[in-house]
């Protein structure tokens, strides 16, 4: 057995008993740690108070041991935390009240223990209570001093040896510094751990402020500009002044900008659902060759229109695992992309092939490629649209949403590009 599987066993264990596994808060997490120290330093001050001589101390240890593991159960393993917080801080201060009397006073090592008291009840209590429990500690501390001053003979016992004294000390003051430290460590943790967090949700402000900008663009460019060609088209054929080759030219454009805009909706209302609803996906057994023919068969008239050439090829009788309505947007958009980006008379080939037990869909053009500087953001909301070989217009979201669907359906997507040859991207799926 290595000796990192064996540290991390036994982390495994103490997240158990401290709960580390469950939803619980900080300061009960704290808790039960302390009470776990508490509960083996009781047991282990019981043993050395009998050994040393100390019997009434021991009585005392056992007592605190007893009372401890109880409120440990209650809180760990009943949820009941507010209760077995509260009890422990009387439970504690009441049992080394009659320590300090048995364990001579001030003398004695009770001191120590009541400053890990007060550290101990600090953390684990409510902000709200932080006063009072200072408030409550220091005047205990002062009456039973109090007391000793104006009446020595309260003092119960001595201990038995010059040896006893000193080893009941430095066993207290262990206690005492495990304690505070494991305090310590547990609040430096949620602390990093705070900082960390806040660092995630500003960083997530900032992206949700960047998709705002964004869709606030697309809203008042991109949909304005195609609505406000229709208009004018429209007003041109009502004007009654166009011969038969001119409205027909018009009706091609209007055709271009509806299913533009068309495209953009669709995109737009998906990217809406994402955010919205967590995009819930419904995967299952899909036939790639006959749920994307349609697909391909509508780009592929598109396409003519330019001039290029759509071609696929499926090498093997592929059934993958998928949602059909994610498979066929993400389809679609890298299928119009690289109608956007080949210029009049190009090629674009889809190829789907089986590599090991991955389905792997290509998609390949000879356009113009993608420059340089815009590859390492070509997936981020915040790249910026550019205009096709015809002047087609963009959003900038369609990779974005192909890229968040494919992981949703445990699948990758990535790109292979060289400027002024052309550009392929591939979809790699499981196979069902």
């Amino acid at each position: 057995m290595s000796t990192k599987y064996f540290f991390s066993r036994i982390r495994e264990k103490l997240n158990f008993w401290i709960g580390g596994s469950y939803e619980l808060d900080l300061e009960t997490r704290i808790f039960h740690v302390f009470s776990l120290i508490a509960i083996v330093g009781a047991a282990l001050t019981c043993f050395l108070n009998l050994y040393i001589g100390l019997g009434q101390a021991a009585l005392v240890s056992l007592s605190i041991f007893l009372l401890q593991s109880f409120l440990y159960y209650i809180s760990r393993f009943k949820g009941k935390q507010k209760q077995a917080i509260l009890i422990s801080a009387w439970e504690i201060h009441i049992l080394l009240a009659v320590n300090y009397f048995i364990n001579q006073g001030i003398k004695g090592p009770s001191l120590l223990l009541y400053i890990a008291s007060f550290f101990f009840i600090a953390v684990v209590s409510y902000r709200s209570k932080l006063i009072y429990m200072f408030i409550g500690n220091s005047l205990l501390v002062g009456i039973l001093i109090l007391s000793e001053y104006i009446n020595p003979d309260l003092l119960t016992a001595d201990y038995p040896s010059r040896d006893a004294f000193f080893i009941d000390t430095y066993f207290t003051y262990i206690i005492t510094i495990l304690l505070i430290y494991t305090g310590t460590g547990y609040l430096l943790r949620a602390y990093v751990q705070q900082r960390k967090m806040l660092v995630e949700r500003a960083e997530a402000l900032k992206k949700i402020n960047k998709e705002k900008d964004k869709l606030f663009s697309i809203i008042s460019h991109d949909l304005r500009t195609p609505l406000a060609n229709v208009h004018q088209y429209l007003e041109m054929i009502g004007s009654g002044d166009l011969s038969q080759k001119e409205k027909k030219v018009i009706e091609n454009k209007l055709l271009d900008i509806t299913r533009n805009t068309q495209e953009l909706l669709t995109n737009l209302l998906y990217w809406s659902r994402n955010q919205m609803e967590s995009s819930r996906v419904n995967l299952r057994p899909i036939h790639v060759l006959k749920e994307v023919a349609s697909t391909i068969a509508y780009l592929r008239l598109i396409a003519s229109k330019k001039g290029i050439v759509l071609s696929h090829h499926f090498k093997d009788d592929l059934i993958i695992r998928a949602d059909y309505d994610l498979l066929n947007l993400i389809v679609r958009n890298i299928l119009y992309n690289a109608i956007k980006f080949t210029p009049y008379a190009g090629e674009i080939l889809f190829v789907a092939e089986r590599q090991d037990n991955r389905c792997v869909i290509s998609v390949k053009d000879n356009g113009r490629g993608i420059p340089t500087e815009k590859r390492s953001q070509l997936f981020d909301f915040s790249t910026e649209s550019s205009l096709g070989t015809n002047n087609e217009q963009g959003t900038g979201i369609g990779l974005t949403l192909c890229r968040e669907y494919m992981l949703l359906q445990q699948g990758e997507i990535w790109f292979e590009t060289e400027e002024g040859q052309g550009t392929t991207f591939y979809l790699s799926f499981p196979i069902a």
